[in-house]
């Protein structure tokens, strides 16, 4: 556990003083509560509690102030305390559990008043309000979770039930029987196209400068649209304005740091984040080795008062690389393609006929406006520009290929949300621009594509271009007609371009019949407008995460849609031990499948139009103690996919799975963690002989592969890997730095990953003569290592 999480600006130079009030927040049935919010608005101060309900307020000054204690589902609460001129105040808070809904806090920045958030998690985030399938992660958890070694936005969302991703260096999340494309990424409200990283890192936006996710799994709210699986909304931190912070971490696979600090005249905040790899950062930047991967990420934000509200601007991008050596056999399907107009600026160029070559990079540029009236009234407006970029050659020597695709997306939207005396209702709008293209080339004209597959293709022209114009409006309500009820409900409809217009109606309902557990069901319609031409069944999928995503209306790309019943309970069984069942039924359709079109890992001949199927019921067993974190999450899925006759497992199907994991704090300073994974085997297609599979070295970042992956003739899936089966260990220290400079902490880690060195398998492949078979296998015991400093 990293008690800097928890530590209030500090200010530099003495601005602030050496008063500190710290404690444990605990429920009324003894539980501690993470996650409540602290503020102490005399002294600018803002903080929240850690999963062990501990919390630390530095740098006050000796005097009188209020604290208040605020989070949903309990009462809130303010104490005042005197703090005296030395010495610290140990201040222990019992909260009162209540299920109503309580009244927000927003509070807005002004000129020498107090410490504002661009932000703030009222009206518009309805964070207590609980949703189907939701889940709200705060930032202490990114660093905690048991189940997440290295710290990892998007990878701790492993502990969730009906969200899955590999098992070995995972390049996607797939939630719910959806395929990666499926999930929208927001940062602060706005949406990032690509968030995955390589090398070992998952998640593109640097964690130092997260606060908290808000996870949407099952009933999407009725302002979220365009994804069908999910919605992932990252809020970035608010910065203090007592001083300058500074946060990051170097190790193995990467080096990162964010720095927080107030504009001069208190005008408002600035907050900036970055992350290399570290290899290539001592090695002199990407491809300095032939066989290499890489990334980098930038994020920075600042905040103004402005109009009577909070004017912020946001920028964030990244990129990735990738080279591997092509090898000298191996098949490609092939089919001619002219040049693309744009393509990823500063491609470093690789010999075509000795290196597989991989680049995708992401930009998210926005700007907003929010307002608060009297805590009953918000209105927040939304300008931003979104773009993602690929560029991807593959084969082998003898048979090249090759795919550029990129992604533009423009908006505007405004939302108003009011509160009632028992209820919240919110109504938005926005247009929205996307221009997308993608092409396929294949210079040295390798053998054709399969007629059985060629045949079940929507398009045999690998070019797609659309720039569909998107407006869309919503209106949604919730009402607590008594104390043990809560009811949802709300509409989206939305018209695209050449599509017409689609609803999307989303109802939801909550009952906590006892104190102790609450029961909850609804459904929710969405529709995508984007869809990835990626082959999610190829393996190049653990190497890494290209998503070309093409727009609707692009030679025949359809809107898709998904219909989801979800349900859900949530019993808190004793003390602070909370069972937590989830089931869902999903039935997709109009969704662009590559896998039956073509064996290549990107669409060259076009692609086939399909449905789906998912069902899945999860359960997670918490257990939040003084000493111990620990969780057990079991979970049970069937996904199908159908298209053109052919129906068939994705593998990103995990049929059964159990993942068990625990934090023991020895000591307030040191915590041990172990975490232990097994899942049936994902199904498999039998590769031909000619590719090679190199596990991915943490260490010295050489990457995964050689040649193509290319597939066996036989039914698409038709085998499964064995199971899978993993042990970790690992041991994090923090130490109270109090020398030159800053106070602050510095924690080093270790994690072993794979102790036991089982050989788990990837895939299978035919050996040369075609008749022995031979098993690719994932990596063996290993070591993660590193340090984070906060100051």
């Amino acid at each position: 556990m990293i008690d800097l999480a928890l530590v209030a600006a500090i200010a530099l130079g003495g601005a602030a003083g050496d008063g500190t009030v710290q404690g444990t927040i605990r429920s009324d049935r003894n539980e501690p509560v993470a996650g409540v919010r602290v503020e102490v608005p005399a002294a600018n101060i803002l903080t929240w509690s850690d999963s062990t309900g501990a919390y630390a307020i530095e740098g006050l000054e000796p005097g009188t102030y209020e604290i208040r204690f605020d989070r949903f589902a309990y009462d809130p609460l303010t104490l005042t305390v005197t703090v005296p001129e030395r010495g610290a105040i140990e201040l222990d808070v019992e909260l009162r559990t209540r299920f109503v809904l309580l009244p927000p806090i927003s509070v807005i920045a002004s000129i020498g008043g107090a410490r504002g958030d661009p932000r703030p998690s009222s009206l518009f985030r309805s964070n207590g309000l609980p949703e189907v399938g939701s889940r709200e992660v705060p930032a202490e958890r990114i660093w905690s979770s048991p189940l997440a070694p290295h710290p990892d936005v998007l990878a701790v969302l492993r502990a969730v039930p009906g969200i899955d991703m590999a098992e070995e260096s995972p390049t996607q999340v797939h939630v719910r029987g959806g395929s990666a494309d499926q999930n929208l990424v927001l940062l602060d409200g706005v949406p990032v196209y690509s968030p995955n990283h390589t090398s070992g890192v998952l998640g593109a936006i640097t964690p130092d400068a997260v606060s908290r996710l808000h996870v949407h799994a099952g009933v999407l709210p009725a302002r979220y649209g365009g994804r069908l699986s999910s919605v992932v909304d990252v809020e970035t931190r608010t910065p203090g304005r007592a001083g300058v912070r500074i946060r990051g971490g170097a190790g193995v696979p990467d080096i990162r740091a964010a720095v927080e600090a107030p504009l001069p005249r208190g005008l408002g905040t600035i907050l900036l984040g970055g992350r290399s790899t570290v290899q290539d950062l001592i090695e002199g930047g990407p491809f300095s080795r032939v066989e290499a991967s890489g990334f980098d990420d930038i994020l920075g934000k600042g905040s103004l008062d402005v109009a009577g509200g909070t004017l912020a601007v946001l920028s964030f991008h990244s990129d990735n690389w990738l080279s591997s050596p092509a090898g000298d056999g191996g098949r490609v399907p092939s089919d001619a393609a002219g040049d693309m107009e744009s393509e990823p600026a500063d491609v470093p160029e690789i010999e075509p006929d000795t290196h597989n070559r991989v680049r995708w990079s992401s930009g998210t540029d926005a700007l907003s406006w929010l307002r608060s009236s009297d805590e009953r009234s918000e209105t927040e407006l939304r300008l931003w520009r979104a773009a993602a970029r690929s560029d991807v050659e593959w084969g082998s020597m003898q048979d090249r290929h090759r795919m550029k695709s990129s992604l533009e997306h423009w908006g505007v939207s405004g939302d108003l949300a009011w509160k009632a005396s028992s209820s919240v209702g919110r109504a938005g709008l926005a247009v929205e621009w996307l221009s997308s293209a993608y092409e396929t080339e294949s210079p040295d004209a390798g053998l054709a594509p399969r007629p059985a597959r060629a045949a079940s293709a929507a398009a045999a022209d690998p070019r797609f271009a659309g720039r569909p114009w998107i407006v869309s409006t919503y209106l949604e309500h919730r009402w607590i007609p008594r104390d043990r009820w809560m009811i949802s409900n709300g509409m989206r409809a939305v018209h695209v371009e050449g599509h017409g217009l689609e609803l999307e109606p989303r109802f939801s309902a909550h009952y906590r019949p006892g104190d102790t557990w609450t029961v909850s069901g609804g459904f929710a319609r969405v529709h995508q407008y984007v869809q990835s031409l990626a082959n999610e069944e190829s393996l190049l999928n653990a190497a890494y995460s290209v998503e070309p995503l093409v727009a609707a209306g692009s030679s025949g790309v359809p809107v898709a849609r998904s219909d989801q019943v979800t349900a859900a309970l949530e019993a808190r069984l004793t003390g602070p031990l909370t069972l937590t069942l989830d089931g869902y039924a999903r039935w997709l359709d109009d969704l662009v499948l590559v896998a039956p079109a073509t064996d290549g890992p990107f669409a060259t001949i076009g692609f086939a139009r399909g449905e789906g199927r998912a069902d899945g019921l999860g359960a997670a067993l918490v257990y939040r103690g003084e000493r111990v974190d620990a969780e057990a999450i079991a979970e049970w899925s069937q996904v199908r996919r159908s298209a053109g006759g052919v129906t068939y497992h994705p593998r990103l199907e995990r049929s059964r799975s159990l993942a068990v994991a625990a934090a023991w704090r020895v000591t307030q300073a040191t915590s041990l963690r172990t975490a232990f994974q097994a899942a049936a085997g994902p199904p498999t297609s039998r590769l031909e002989s000619g590719f090679e599979w190199k596990v991915f070295d943490l260490l010295s970042g050489e990457v995964e592969f050689v040649g193509a992956p290319i597939r066996a003739p036989g039914k698409l899936n038709a085998d499964r890997v064995p199971a899978y089966v993993r042990w970790d260990l690992g041991i994090r220290k923090r130490w109270h730095y109090t020398g030159p400079g800053p106070e602050g902490s510095i924690t080093t880690y270790l994690d072993v990953i794979n102790v036991l060195g089982r050989k788990n398998a990837l895939g299978y492949q035919l050996g040369p003569t075609g008749s022995d078979l031979q098993v690719l296998t994932l990596r063996p015991a290993s070591i993660l290592f590193g340090i984070e400093w906060s100051f």
